[in-house]
Formats: structure tokens, sequence, C-alpha cells
């Protein structure tokens, strides 16, 4: 999600309000520096590791209740999921944050990832 307003103490009732669109983001992770260094800054850090977009919708041009994520590593499909698979939905993702945090325009939000089953 890309953020649109200042926000600060999202409900599940007035989230979106604040959404002004989406783009893709892949999170990556380095796990071995994870494990060497026994914390999360190191592993997510990287130079790289967080490629972004190429795009940007508004919210009214996205419908993300019936969105797929699809990603392929060298032609090689490896993930195809619906996002409604996430464990928390668009508007959830906002209270997982600490109440004290505040959002501001152009920050990105990501709902929590895919369960481990899938």
């Amino acid at each position: 999600m890309v953020i649109g307003s200042k926000v600060r103490g999202a409900t599940l009732e007035n989230a979106l309000d604040f959404v002004w669109g989406y783009t893709i983001v892949n999170d990556v992770t380095a796990r071995d520096l994870q494990g060497k260094y026994s914390q999360w800054l190191i592993g997510k850090s990287q130079d790289t590791f967080c490629p972004m977009g190429p795009v940007a919708v508004t919210a009214d041009a996205f419908d993300p209740q019936s969105a797929r994520i699809r990603c392929l590593v060298n032609g090689e499909l490896r993930r195809d999921a619906s996002i409604s698979d996430l464990i928390f939905d668009i508007p959830g993702s906002f209270p997982q944050s600490p109440p004290a945090s505040r959002s501001c325009p152009a920050m990105l939000s990501q709902p929590a990832h895919q369960r481990a089953s899938e």
C-alpha cells in the first residue's frame, strides 16, 4: 500500500481512507545473514533487497479483494496466490503498527506475509 495522508492509530473501519494506492514490492531476506548475526536488520537491509514497482496505481483503480500475486524466478512459477490468503487483510495491517508510530504520505506499508503453510 502507498499511504496518501498522515495517519496514526488507524482502525479497521477507517484504514482504507489513508491508502493512496498500491504497488508491488518483493521483500527480500538473506536468511544466511540473519542466522549469522541473529538479528533482522542485516538480513533485510542489503542493497537491492526491496525491488518495487515498476508502477503504482491509485486505490480506485485496483481491487485488492480479487487480486493475485504471481512470482516467477527465471521463468519458473514460484508463487501464485490470492491477496485474500495473507494473514491480515489490507485494513488489518494498519492496526498491527505500534500505536505511537506514524505513517506519512508516500510511505509504504505491507500486509503480513502469507501463512507459512502455503
